[in-house]
């Protein structure tokens, strides 16, 4: 009955491709199809070695540039057209689909954690976007490799400036004390959806492993560049 189900809607609402649209069989196992994976910005470079005494390392899926950079713009920021509801959700699979495949990178390189912790908003930046982007890639993370959700580990303590303008310098400044974490031991997760230049990263492992984390390695969809 299932298969038969599956059929009906698959002759009904055709599945395709997640970034060009085009009609894909396979969608269900892979969110695009053959050509697009080769058109993913991929990171030459995706495991990027530990970058402070904090993060034992930083892993990325693609490069923040064109097909990465639309999906995870229309994930973080839905639009309420329904008309374009589907593109949305389009995005939405191939960003979390990147998301599962940075969490293998780091499966592979750094071994089992044990727990997976999204970056926090502070909270009148989630009442302004009214969701945590970060919280679901970690969720779909944690769901991927059956591991604890710990939605609760790190708070943000104060309201900080965006870091889209700011310069590296300006960025650490920004970021300095932003973050607690509950007491919380053994191998840790951190997810956030773009790193630029890993300063949110660096802050929020540090309170990480000031409350006894022994080891945490951030997971992102994207890479960006920045000062």
């Amino acid at each position: 009955m299932h298969d038969f189900l599956a059929g009906v809607r698959d002759l009904l609402c055709p599945p395709t491709c997640s970034i060009c649209g085009k009609p894909w069989a396979a969608a269900e196992r892979m969110p695009w199809c053959p050509p697009c994976d080769g058109a993913l910005p991929r990171l030459r470079q995706p495991i990027a070695p530990a970058p402070s005494p904090n993060l034992d390392g930083i892993v990325a899926a693609a490069r923040y540039a064109s097909c990465v950079r639309d999906a995870l713009q229309a994930f973080k920021y839905p639009r309420p057209n329904a008309g374009i509801a589907f593109l949305d959700a389009a995005a939405t699979q191939t960003v979390l689909q990147l998301a599962r495949e940075a969490s293998a990178l780091a499966w592979s390189r750094y071994g089992v954690a044990e727990g997976v912790v999204p970056i926090p908003l502070h909270p009148k930046r989630l009442r302004e976007r009214g969701f945590n982007q970060a919280n679901t890639l970690a969720r779909c993370i944690a769901r991927q490799w059956g591991l604890p959700l710990r939605t609760r580990q790190l708070s943000r303590t104060r309201h900080t400036k965006s870091q889209t303008e700011l310069t590296r310098r300006e960025r650490h400044a920004n970021l300095a004390g932003a973050f607690a974490s509950r007491p919380g031991r053994g191998p840790l997760w951190l997810v956030d959806d773009i790193t630029t230049t890993g300063s949110t990263l660096e802050h929020a492992a540090q309170a990480l492993k000031r409350a006894g984390a022994s080891r945490v390695v951030a997971i992102c969809v994207a890479q960006a560049t920045g000062d």
